[in-house]
């Protein structure tokens, strides 16, 4: 079989409107052959060039004709061709995370490549390279929140901001982002954060406690059983080891269902 034919055949499972890079097909055949066999799908229609080294199977709506990729898309093509890897950048972030209702005028994302450009058709996609730290967790809501508080920075950190960010994530997020490498300005700004968001999360599993047992002392007294307090009545446990919310909110749910006695 040709390169051609074995391109052809492999587009056939391809997804159509989907970018893609020429690495997929450099197992088919030599460099030249897989360029010439592109271009003459590019020729026929079978195939459209969106940038350099990225195509895509062209896609036709009856409702606005022609479909064109979406900007991400293709960087994240690209991305992937090169082994860079991608993150939204922070103004996004903080758009995302409700802090700001500002949209870019045009696409940027951080990169660990290169900064440059990409002209896609008519668009411009702007890269801009940052540091690893920078970029830990991309494409995650960890990774977004991480972007979000290195974009603020430290001079526009609030603790009511950090709260509010911090409480998007849920328990295992809230522990990934707390591994992450960050600056010591924003380890103690998440760490406190993370601690009034735990006791704010032990008091809602308290009150759950108390509807389940009848009695504010009785909840507390079983909450606390497996361990000492801390700052009155936060027991450390459930601070330190969020799976203590997992076992608690498990266990008062058996006990709704009847299957504690």
């Amino acid at each position: 079989m040709s390169a051609a034919d074995a391109i052809s055949e492999r587009l056939k499972h391809m997804r159509k409107g989907k970018p893609f890079s020429r690495v997929v097909f450099a197992q088919i055949g030599s460099r030249a052959a897989v360029d010439k066999a592109l271009s003459r799908l590019i020729q026929s229609g079978c195939l459209e060039r969106l940038v350099r080294g990225i195509y895509m199977r062209p896609k036709v709506s009856k409702h606005i004709g022609r479909v064109r990729p979406s900007p991400l898309s293709v960087v994240m093509a690209i991305a992937k061709a090169n082994g860079e890897t991608i993150q939204i950048h922070g103004a996004e972030a903080v758009r995302r995370l409700g802090l700001s209702t500002q949209v870019q005028v045009i696409p940027t994302y951080y990169t660990s490549g290169a900064t440059r450009d990409i002209r896609i058709g008519n668009a411009v996609v702007c890269l801009r390279h940052l540091s690893y730290d920078k970029l830990q967790h991309a494409g995650t809501n960890v990774g977004t929140v991480l972007t979000a508080l290195h974009y603020i920075g430290k001079r526009g950190l609030s603790s009511q901001i950090v709260f509010k960010v911090v409480t998007t994530l849920g328990r295992d997020d809230l522990i990934t982002l707390r591994n992450c490498r960050m600056p010591r300005w924003m380890r103690s700004a998440v760490d406190e954060a993370s601690a009034s968001a735990a006791t704010l999360h032990y008091a809602k599993v308290r009150d759950r406690a108390i509807n389940v047992f009848g009695n504010r002392r009785l909840a507390e007294e079983w909450l606390a059983r497996p361990c000492s307090y801390l700052g009155g009545d936060v027991p450390r446990d459930v601070i330190d080891n969020p799976e203590r919310f997992h076992a608690v909110e498990a266990y008062l749910e058996r006990i709704n269902y009847g299957i504690y006695q």
